[in-house]
């Protein structure tokens, strides 16, 4: 987290060295029996020390910042706060490390929570996760599932089609090497071929659907597959149970796109 606060992190660690040279300069006449040699190391391992601490303490409160921002998204849903004060945060990050691959993910589904899909596509259009000398793979995958999301929402089929394969690709590369990124992309494929079966009138698993509402982690995603479910069960002719889940949606996603659109269908459909 401290590549979002480089000179919070800088700071942090000349203070930490300037008070190990402090507690040096204090210990000073017994580091002195030590003998020269001794004494220069010794006060450079204290000065050390306190860059190391520095940074551990600059870690911290970078930690507590970036979560403090992020809960303005996730838990809160409140996206536009949210890019008010983390975009500007994020440009500051160096582009070829992870980190700003993922803050820019996250302005990007910031810029969906909002419904303004043509700005997130841009944003993950101009990110480049395959250049990364680390975590390239994660990177990438993060990038393309959300550029998924956007295709799927803004019912772009074609373009949804070709990007599953690409997520079944990242899966299969993950295989083996990732766990954990495998795995989570297997979800991510799972949730995206049924989202686009759906949109194509094919076969679908909308019991998937109703598990992703019942674990949804944030109020951006619990609406978004509310107001999906609710078309799903529009589209069976199940009409009361639609209308039902496009009132929660809308209480659910207040404030945010799926919200709106909910809002817009009760009235379609009443």
């Amino acid at each position: 987290m401290v590549a979002y606060f480089k000179l919070q992190n800088n700071l942090f660690m000349v203070g930490g060295g300037l008070l190990g040279f402090l507690l040096a300069l204090l210990n000073y006449a017994g580091l002195s029996e030590r003998g020269s040699y001794a004494t220069v190391f010794l006060i450079a391992m204290y000065v050390f020390a306190g860059v190391i601490v520095g940074r551990v303490a600059s870690s911290f409160f970078a930690n507590r910042r970036v979560k403090a921002m992020t809960a303005l998204l996730y838990q809160e849903g409140k996206p536009a706060e949210f890019l008010e004060k983390f975009e500007p945060l994020s440009d500051k990050v160096p582009d070829n490390v992870v980190e700003y691959v993922d803050a820019k993910n996250k302005v990007a589904y910031a810029y969906e929570a909002l419904g303004e899909f043509e700005k997130g596509l841009a944003v993950v259009d101009a990110l480049k996760p395959e250049e990364l000398k680390l975590h390239s793979l994660a990177g990438t995958s993060l990038t393309e599932n959300q550029r998924m999301r956007f295709y799927l929402l803004s019912g772009e089929i074609e373009k949804a089609e070709g990007q599953l394969e690409r997520l079944k690709e990242l899966q299969e590369e993950a295989e083996g090497r990732a766990n954990t990124l495998a795995k989570n992309l297997q979800e991510c494929v799972r949730l995206a071929g049924n989202w686009l079966n759906f949109l194509k009138g094919e076969e679908y698993d909308s019991a998937y659907i109703e598990e992703e509402i019942r674990y949804a982690g944030n109020r951006i995603h619990k609406s978004e597959m509310q107001l999906l479910l609710a078309r799903m069960n529009h589209a069976e002719g199940r009409e009361e149970p639609a209308r039902a889940l496009l009132q929660e949606a809308a209480e659910t996603g207040a404030g945010l796109y799926a919200g709106a659109e909910a809002t817009k269908l009760l009235e379609v459909w009443s």
